[in-house]
């Protein structure tokens, strides 16, 4: 890869990153202004929460398959271990949930929650398969 094919994807990853997490704190932000502190403090159990099975769902696999220049495993490899992790974290999500003392409220956001984060989970595997064939500027757009 040339160095300013590197250059730029360092860039497009960066802004891409920044943009992300820069969203997740306006959320926040957004929640407690416009919302009060009290379902400020649901986001933040509902995150809390939903990321020990996010966790779980993400197995670390993005960073095992963009290292994988042998190609020993296909696209539809790692799509399958996601498969099965967000199909291991979902269960564990459901039967921690019954086992938690949440108000109606709360298990709706952790159920709408997780369902975003599995979906992420699937994205990170995209993702993945797009930063092997050197789709930095598309991970950045999305």
């Amino acid at each position: 890869m040339e160095k300013s094919n590197i250059s730029r994807s360092v860039i497009y990853n960066t802004i891409g990153t920044f943009f992300y997490f820069f969203c997740q704190w306006l959320t926040t932000i957004l929640v407690v202004r416009i919302s009060g502190y009290e379902d400020a403090g649901i986001l933040s159990i509902v995150i809390s929460f939903t990321n020990i099975f996010y966790f779980i769902a993400l197995f670390g696999v993005r960073n095992f398959q963009v290292t994988d220049i042998n190609h020993e495993f296909t696209d539809r490899d790692y799509l399958n271990s996601r498969h099965i992790t967000s199909g291991i974290a979902l269960i564990l999500f459901v039967i921690s949930l019954f086992c938690m003392r949440f108000s109606q409220v709360t298990v709706i956001c952790c159920i709408l929650y997780m369902i975003f984060k599995v979906f992420e989970g699937y994205t990170d595997v995209i993702f993945g398969i797009w930063q092997n064939h050197d789709g930095y500027f598309e991970i950045l757009v999305s």
